[in-house]
């Protein structure tokens, strides 16, 4: 279904920030991040989900990712969905 909403025509509606919270930090997390990020600089799907949006790991800077997506975004409505467990 999230293919589906990012592959539709015209503009996207919608834009997914997807994180893998319980994601494990260390040396071979981050090769892993670094090298999905190279991935997805040169037009390249994630490979975790294989969606055009990038999987991030850990949890989110809400207070950033939030006013990343006003300025992104002016002046329309920023609506937040969340799902998961609470921190």
């Amino acid at each position: 279904m999230l293919a589906q909403l990012e592959q539709g025509p015209g503009p996207p509606a919608l834009e997914m920030h997807l994180y893998m919270t319980e994601a494990q930090r260390g040396a071979s997390t981050m090769a892993l991040e670094l090298a999905r990020h190279a991935a997805k600089a040169e037009g390249a799907r994630d490979v975790v989900t294989d969606l055009r949006t990038l999987t991030h790991f850990g949890a989110p800077q809400w207070e950033s990712v939030l006013r990343d997506i006003v300025k992104e975004h002016p002046p329309g409505t920023v609506a937040l969905f969340f799902c998961g467990p609470r921190g």
